[in-house]
This record gives C-alpha cells, sequence and structure tokens, in this order.
C-alpha cells in the first residue's frame, strides 16, 4: 500500500506499507466507524458490501525524495 502518493512524478515523497490485511465484519466495530459520507457507496453500516481491513504493518518505510536513502 502506498500512503501519501500523489503521482505528480518519479521522486516524490510517500510511505510504503507492506503488511496483512483481515477483514473484519463485526457489526458493532462497523458502527462505530460508519459515517454518513460513505453512504454514497453503500447502505449502511449493516450493508453487506461494507468491510473493515484491519491491517498489521510487517513494514513501513519513507520514501524520500532525491537520492536519500528509504527510512524504516
Amino acid at each position: 500500500m502506498l500512503l501519501g502518493y500523489d503521482g505528480e512524478g518519479f521522486g516524490d515523497s510517500f510511505i510504503e506499507f507492506q503488511g496483512k490485511a483481515t477483514i473484519r465484519d463485526d457489526k458493532a466495530l462497523k458502527k462505530q466507524f460508519w459515517n454518513e459520507a460513505l453512504s454514497s457507496y453503500f447502505d449502511g453500516p449493516d450493508d453487506d458490501s461494507f468491510v473493515l481491513l484491519e491491517l498489521k504493518p510487517t513494514t513501513i518505510r519513507l520514501m524520500n525524495k532525491g537520492s536519500k536513502p528509504p527510512k524504516k
């Protein structure tokens, strides 16, 4: 997963995130994270298509601009 990459071009700074993803379908957890901005995509927190992903990182690196090496 890339975080913060705007696609402006080669050499942009961004976060490179590697890890394990687990689908979380707990109804209480879905209600906790639900917000109305999601209503454009889902019927509500009980919509079967609405799921949460739990991401557990194994590696996170800050990819720097220019010739600086990545930071772990």
